[in-house]
């Protein structure tokens, strides 16, 4: 019933039943993001640097936490509303097929004092690997 690029059959709308609306089906495999972290008046702010969305705690883990729930938050909207493939052509995030590789996080250290941290969300539960 779907067609090759995973969408279901156009179908008229409920509220408007002269025009179409497109369905599209969830989407499977996972996205990377990018999280980076720096201390500003005794708090490590957190920012996810594709789609900028930003959190801040007193600890590093606590702020990387914030932000991933944040995004989570935020990708799941998208979802909801229908914006996803937009935003995510907007923003240059490519959904990779599969499963992410390692379920490991590694957190490397620029000279600007700045913690990054690629992270990979399995679509379309946005859980974190």
């Amino acid at each position: 019933m779907c067609d090759g690029a995973g969408r279901l059959p156009r179908v008229l709308g409920r509220d408007q039943p002269n025009e179409e609306k497109q369905i599209t089906a969830p989407m499977s495999g996972y996205i990377v993001l990018t999280f980076r972290i720096h201390e500003e008046d005794g708090q490590y702010v957190a920012r996810c640097e594709e789609l900028g969305i930003s959190s801040c705690a007193k600890g590093i883990e606590k702020a990387f936490d914030r932000v991933e729930e944040a995004t989570t938050l935020y990708l799941s909207t998208l979802d909801e509303v229908g914006e996803r493939e937009r935003v995510f052509a907007e923003a240059g995030i490519e959904i990779k097929t599969g499963e992410p590789g390692s379920d490991s996080v590694s957190v490397r250290t620029t000279p600007d004092r700045e913690f990054v941290s690629l992270r990979s969300a399995r679509l379309p539960e946005y859980s974190f690997a």
